[in-house]
């Protein structure tokens, strides 16, 4: 089943409505991606959560900093279409409860 978020939609997580604010759908999408930080060649992996049109949302053992440029190659892309390899900016990352998930920190990037 493929869950589509648009601009404006509503959604319940754990138990609080929050107002879902993006200017692109959402289109959730389980994967693995290789993370390479562009100043420093360090290669890691991590698991795709969540793409759209402009950005991606994706779990990693690695926290990185707000503005950090990473390049990020696919190993299975949301679309045909789509191209392997992105750059994109990390726009935040944030520590994950281990409740919710076994890897440390989410992690929102903007392709550029």
């Amino acid at each position: 089943m493929i869950n589509i978020k648009g601009p404006g939609d509503s959604f319940e997580e754990s138990g609080k409505h929050l107002l879902e604010n993006r200017k692109a759908k959402r289109l959730q999408h389980k994967g693995t991606i290789m993370l390479c930080d562009e100043s420093s060649e360090y290669y890691s992996y991590a698991q795709v959560i969540n793409v759209s049109g402009d950005g991606m949302y994706f779990e990693s053992d690695h926290g990185f900093k707000r503005g950090k440029r990473i390049d990020i190659r696919f190993n299975n892309p949301p679309f045909k279409t789509a191209p392997n390899y992105y750059h994109a900016t990390v726009q935040w990352c944030k520590p994950l409860s281990q409740v919710k998930s076994i890897i440390p920190f989410g992690v929102g990037v903007k392709f550029s």
